[in-house]
């Protein structure tokens, strides 16, 4: 364009110039919008904590550990699903790493949780009375310790490396728990516990002391030796 010359000339330059600048800055905010629709990643939000993950399909998968417990939410919840807030769309989800549910004083149901974890750690849940509605498959550990009003593994993965249930003193029976442990077999100090029907039947013990049925007042020792003797 030609240097303006006159007021009618520098009108028009202007108008021009004014164009272009509305087209450059239309296509600036498209390329912004179109790098942050590239950048963002997938979040779910529990609590009040937020992890990033991938989406697949209605499915979310966490890429990280997920700690649910005392300070990690605001007020009472009763249950996970209260806690849980999932992308619009989203129906399940699950942890690729471990999902810890520790020191909570609150929560009665793991309704609403993942389905899929990689270990799975339930320790010091004062009002939980079940593992019902918990996650049905764990690639790793399941811990279940020091749950004082848990008195059912009714909703237990049925397929674990360890299995560690300890000081779990509302506890009578093993019936709902795993099935298969491809590893180690911890049963120790709880006081209810008056039987051990329901424990694992396939245990492959990976260390010496692998396989500890101890400080269980109420299971005959002589239960506890035929069951021993049985996973040699």
């Amino acid at each position: 364009m030609k240097d303006p010359v006159d007021g009618q000339e520098l009108d028009k330059y202007d108008t021009c110039r004014n164009k272009q600048q509305k087209k450059g800055i239309r296509r600036m905010k498209t390329f912004k919008a179109h790098i942050t629709e590239v950048s963002d990643t997938p979040t779910i939000k529990i609590g009040n904590r937020v992890y990033n993950g991938d989406i697949r399909g209605s499915h979310f998968i966490v890429d990280n550990d997920v700690e649910v417990g005392r300070g990690s939410y605001n007020g009472s919840p009763k249950s996970i699903s209260d806690i849980v807030e999932l992308p619009k769309g989203i129906k399940t989800w699950e942890v690729d790493n471990d999902y810890r549910v520790t020191y909570d004083d609150s929560l009665q149901s793991l309704k609403g949780g993942p389905t899929k974890v990689k270990g799975f750690h339930v320790y010091k849940c004062s009002k939980l009375r079940s593992l019902k509605d918990g996650p049905s498959e764990c690639r790793g550990d399941l811990v279940v310790e020091v749950n004082p009003k848990l008195s059912s593994l009714e909703g237990s993965p049925q397929d674990v490396r360890n299995f560690y249930c300890d000081d779990n003193n509302s506890l009578k029976t093993l019936e709902g728990g795993p099935k298969t442990v491809k590893g180690n077999f911890w049963c120790r100090w709880n006081k209810s516990l008056s039987t051990l029907k329901g424990a694992p039947s396939s245990i492959s013990r990976i260390r010496r002391d692998g396989l500890e049925i101890i400080e269980n007042p109420k299971l005959s020792d002589k239960e506890v030796s035929d069951f021993l003797s049985k996973h040699k």
